[in-house]
Order: structure tokens, then sequence, then C-alpha cells
């Protein structure tokens, strides 16, 4: 008698949660395209014509967005398939809806410069934060961009910009806890109170035997 009381409990149960799950699936809002580009630029239109895109698109894929208080979005463009990208850090034009992404490097196109300056320079920006408390933008650099097998010395490095002017707040350098050789800065969540910052580095440049993660 019991075993059939349970039974029954356990299909009501799943049919109860069933009906959960619909109800919510129907209540939700309809998905709908945002906006749809073909490849990225970081040129400025000339008399209203929208600039040709990127002749290395395809290895410039956005890869993340974030967005500040006021509704400016900001996105990255790993350097993990073509080192020659114009920046990996970028401001996204969202009045544009459709041709290529409009971008604008940030803080600079100088700023995103792989020929000098590792320590200084973004090289390649897989995962970052916008910090909304502090106005400020975490960016996670993994230093290495694609061709090279060793991060230069200094470029893995958590960059702290502000996000109205550019200017470099901090700069946190990861050499001693992160592998030149190895490491993959994949991610970055911000405790905005404390100001702390939590990185996850997957390794999967060693992989299966990775001394990093």
């Amino acid at each position: 008698m019991t075993e059939r009381i349970y039974r029954v409990s356990a299909l009501a149960m799943a049919a109860l949660l069933s009906f959960t799950h619909l109800a919510s699936a129907a209540d939700a809002p309809a998905l709908e395209r945002w906006r749809s580009y073909t490849g990225v630029s970081w040129d400025a239109p000339k008399e209203g014509v929208a600039p040709a895109a990127f002749s290395g698109s395809v290895g410039a894929p956005i890869a993340g967005v974030h967005f500040d208080a006021k509704g400016t979005a900001f996105v990255s463009t790993p350097r993990l398939v073509s080192p020659g990208v114009p920046a990996t850090l970028s401001i996204l034009d969202t009045r544009a809806e459709a041709g290529p992404a409009r971008l604008t490097a940030f803080p600079s196109l100088r700023g995103n410069a792989t020929d000098a300056a590792p320590e200084q320079n973004l090289r390649n920006v897989l995962g970052f934060y916008v910090d909304r408390k502090n106005g400020w933008l975490w960016a996670l650099d993994m230093g290495f961009v694609a061709g090279e097998t060793e991060s230069p010395a200094g470029s893995q490095k958590l960059l702290v910009l502000d996000l109205k002017s550019g200017r470099t707040v901090k700069r946190i350098a990861l050499d001693g806890v992160a592998d030149r050789k190895a490491s993959f800065l994949n991610d970055v969540v911000v405790d905005e109170s404390r100001r702390i910052a939590y990185i996850s580095d997957s390794g999967s440049r060693s992989a299966p035997k990775t001394p990093s993660a």
C-alpha cells in the first residue's frame, strides 16, 4: 500500500512539475534577433556608407559582450585565430543593426597593439567584466596571441580600466600565478563591493597534462 501511494505521489509531482514548466515556457517572452552582423569593422562610415568588413573577420569573432550602466556595449574579439585583429577589446555601436559590427578600440588602438609594451597593452582578451559600482572595466589578458607558444613576460595580466577615460586604474600581473606556456586565462568575475576579482584558468593549451587551472 505504501509503495502504491509513493508511486501515485511521484506521478502527481512529475505532472505538477511538467505543468509548471509548460506554464513558465508559455509566459516567457518570445525570443527575437537583436542584431545580425556580417563580420566586424574598426573603420568609421564615410558619407553615410557603411564600412567594409575587416578582411580577417572570420578570425575575429565577437566572444563576449557586457553593458555599462548607460547601455554602452563592450565586446571582446580574442586573438586566438588571427594575431592581426586590430583590437581585442572594443565598444560596439549598437545603432547599426546590420552590415559589419562597428567597433571602436577600447581604450584605443595603441592600447590594443601587440608590437610593444606587452605588460601594458591588451594583447588577447576573452573574458572581461564591467564593474558598474566603481565605473571600471576589468580586462583579463591571456598574454599570448595566435602563433605564439609562450606568452611574453608580463603579458598575462588583469587590467582595470576607467570606463569613461580608458585610463589604467590598476595593473595586476599574473605571471607569478599563471603558466606562460600552458595557461588559458578564460574568464573573470568581480565582487564589486570588495573589489576582488576571481579568475578561471582552463589550462587548455597543455591538455591533458596541464600544470595550470
